[in-house]
């Protein structure tokens, strides 16, 4: 069985880009009903999506790795109920990686 993370080394050297999001979504998120699987732990690391990572830190903050939109909003309402004092606009950076091999 191939891990998310070695499914995103795949894409990297296949030279398929890689779409992060961070989102500023509350003040707080209880990570605590997050840690019966992880895939790390500090910072916590969860599977999202049905390739994708979900890095997700205390102080509101959780990073998209390789989910898709639909996917994004999907996870989003799940954490609903672990946000505190959540923010009425998120705020949020968006990239895509592309590796590329330099010969």
């Amino acid at each position: 069985m191939v891990s998310r993370i070695d499914m995103l080394r795949q894409n990297a050297h296949e030279g398929r880009e890689i779409a992060i999001e961070a989102v500023y979504l509350a003040q707080r998120i209880d990570t605590r009903q997050l840690e019966a699987h992880p895939l790390a732990s500090t910072p916590l690391v969860v599977a999202a999506g049905r390739e994708g990572l979900c890095v997700l830190f205390r102080y509101g903050v959780v990073v998209f790795v390789n989910v898709m939109p639909m996917e994004q909003a999907a996870f989003r309402v799940e954490l609903d109920a672990l946000l505190t004092e959540r923010f009425e606009e998120p705020v949020s950076d968006r990239l895509v990686l592309a590796i590329q091999r330099v010969d």
